[in-house]
């Protein structure tokens, strides 16, 4: 089960506003707190998928407290996704702005010929 904390503030009389402490720039705003956090765990569901999509470095949570639980199927990508990237970062592969991956000239090479060896 993975959970990210969130902590929440009253703007005024009839707003809330939900802020995920690892997502620094994530806020939902809304009139009661079980309401915004609907929103945020729907939010934020879409947030991970897609930093996992285009290879940005997804925080692990911390923190306890009020929390968002992820569904079972993002947790585990989730859980494959972080060790992937630790398997990297230990085999010397470094990650750079965005999640790119540094790799040497010849293994690009190798991976170029890969796909143009099977179509001929």
């Amino acid at each position: 089960m993975l959970c990210y904390h969130y902590e929440t503030r009253r703007l005024d009389e009839d707003t809330i506003e939900l802020s995920l402490p690892d997502f620094p720039d994530f806020c939902v705003v809304s009139y009661s707190e079980q309401t915004a956090a609907r929103y945020a765990a729907r939010a934020l569901v879409t947030v991970i998928e897609t930093w996992m999509r285009i290879g940005y470095d997804v925080p692990r949570p911390r923190g306890l407290g009020k929390s968002i639980e992820l569904p079972l199927d993002l947790a585990l990508k989730l859980s494959l996704y972080w060790e992937e990237r630790d398997r990297r970062t230990q085999s010397g592969r470094a990650f750079v702005d965005g999640g790119a991956v540094v790799v040497q000239l010849d293994e690009m090479r190798e991976r170029l010929r890969a796909p143009m060896a099977r179509t001929a």
